[in-house]
């Protein structure tokens, strides 16, 4: 074997590779649909028959929506005139923004409902001691449900291109509504994220209805409900009843429901929501990046990995194009070269004009001392790099180094 030159651009590939994260595989568009462009949050008005009453939803699509035909999942807000904004911010940071690698949770349609009567439409009964103060309207929940179920997810999904998972996330009687729809309707979504929950609504009603749940009537497919509270609402009604609800799931667990509660550190009810809407999905998603150690158990390992993540998620979740240099440069480094070999082509049969998988496998090629190969794959990766979208100046810097140090003349 031939002596290692500079290790310049193998040192940048290892980095890049920890740095790459696959999206979401593409399933199509729908026919004849035609979303609107992705500028900025977009408002729309829909005339619910349902509830007898115009609604206003606010729809932020992710970054990329406009240049490709990817499906992404969707994430439902209630209370949008004080949330949505929050919620499309953690979401941009957890999924989209540039400096911050991997990314912990997938790019996400973000829908927000805004309201019109909220003590209405997240409360399940109409509580005589409480509408007599200030809830003469509550008890609307199952009509606000069959809106949400019946007219909303499905004009999403004709206008948009969506992905068949879904999180509901509602903050204090929000938060009540979100649990209470797990309870009498969890098909109806796939993740629900209950921030401060108003579980104290009519005595508890909630409980009484876990209590009085047929085990049958329960998820057929896995569900996560995570819950948040702040530390500051610790013995108030809200902390006093979540706790009991969260007590009570752990001694009476749900078939196919994972409940988790995530504390919100030195904040109260009503500014818990800045920091739940980050901590829920981040936890909510805490499978979506895998352990580091899953890199060191081979390409089978990592592939099952992502195959069980697919199932679970129910859309299409390929190899970050990551984990392949990790996994390819660690077998490398381990003097397994053939295994280190069998991954980086499988990683240029799968992303055939990924610049960074054509420059790992010339790289590799360089490094085991053949390097006629190496130098035809590091032209195609320098070609592909200049052709794509968004041309990365140092990487070509490098590719073209490298391609010189490999010329006859050197």
């Amino acid at each position: 074997m031939k002596p290692r030159r500079s290790l310049g651009l193998l040192i940048v590939l290892v980095a890049s590779s920890v740095a790459i994260r696959s999206s979401i595989i593409s399933a199509g568009t729908p026919e004849n649909e035609k979303p609107p462009r992705c500028t900025g949050i977009h408002e729309i008005t829909i005339q619910s028959q349902v509830l007898d009453e115009t609604r206003v939803l606010q729809v932020r699509l992710p970054q990329g929506y406009d240049s490709g035909d990817r499906r992404y999942p969707v994430l439902v807000v209630l209370d949008s005139e004080w949330h949505f904004n929050l919620a499309a911010a953690d979401v941009e940071l957890l999924s989209e923004c540039s400096y911050v690698q991997p990314h912990l949770i997938p790019q996400m349609i973000i829908v927000g409902i805004t309201n019109v009567d909220r003590n209405r439409d997240f409360t399940p009964t109409h509580d005589l001691e409480q509408g007599r103060m200030k809830f003469p309207t509550s008890g609307g929940a199952a009509q606000f449900r069959r809106f949400l179920v019946d007219e909303v997810l499905p004009m999403v999904d004709r206008t948009f291109r969506t992905h068949p998972y879904r999180v509901l996330a509602g903050w204090s009687l929000g938060g009540l509504f979100t649990v209470d729809t797990l309870l009498r309707e969890s098909k109806a979504f796939d993740a629900y994220l209950a921030i401060s929950p108003s579980l104290w609504w009519d005595d508890a009603m909630t409980l009484e209805l876990l209590a009085q749940r047929d085990a049958g009537a329960f998820p057929v497919h896995p569900k996560n409900l995570v819950v948040t509270l702040g530390s500051e609402e610790k013995n108030t009604m809200v902390a006093n009843s979540t706790n009991e609800f969260i007590s009570h799931l752990e001694s009476h667990p749900i078939r196919n429901v994972a409940v988790e509660l995530v504390p919100v550190e030195g904040l109260g009810h009503n500014f818990s929501p800045k920091m739940a809407f980050f901590l829920g999905l981040a936890t909510l998603f805490s499978d979506w990046n895998p352990p580091a150690s899953l890199t060191d158990q081979g390409l089978a390992a990592i592939d099952a990995y992502f195959a069980a993540l697919t199932e679970r998620y129910h859309f299409p979740i390929p190899v970050p194009e990551g984990l392949y240099g990790s996994a390819g440069w660690k077998l490398f480094e381990a003097n397994q070269r053939d295994e280190a070999c069998t991954v980086f082509q499988t990683w240029v049969e799968r992303h055939p004009e990924s610049p960074m998988a054509l420059a790992s496998l010339g790289a590799y090629y360089r490094e085991s001392g053949d390097t006629r190969q190496a130098a035809v794959l590091l032209k195609r990766a320098l070609t592909a790099e200049e052709q794509s979208a968004q041309p990365r100046t140092s990487f070509i810097f490098d590719l073209r180094r490298e391609i010189e140090a490999l010329s006859p003349e050197e």
